[in-house]
């Protein structure tokens, strides 16, 4: 598990989303995925992306690392425009924290 070397609960995703391009009909041929991710972040969370993507290197498709807040991620989720939208609606839930 990705987030077996952390160091403590707080920088445990509180949940994650996956989300790949699918046509309507049919899905289509994977050429990057996006990886929402959950988190408290103290610091960066453009370094907390990278460090993510770094762990996830093993994958063989390209993943875009994206890490948001739960503040944040409580009211864009419902906001049509952002990020945060498709994956709620779209995406798959690949770990949620109790």
């Amino acid at each position: 598990m990705p987030w077996s070397g952390v160091s403590s609960a707080s920088s445990v995703p509180s949940v994650s989303f996956c989300l790949g391009p699918m046509r309507v009909e049919k899905p289509v041929q994977i050429v990057t995925l996006t990886c929402w991710v959950v988190m408290p972040v103290h610091g960066s969370r453009r370094e907390k992306q990278v460090d993510i993507g770094v762990a996830l290197d093993d994958i063989r498709v390209p993943i875009d690392v994206v890490v948001t807040s739960p503040e944040d991620f409580a009211w864009r989720k419902e906001v049509v425009g952002t990020i945060e939208y498709p994956a709620v609606k779209k995406g798959k839930v690949l770990y949620a924290r109790e």
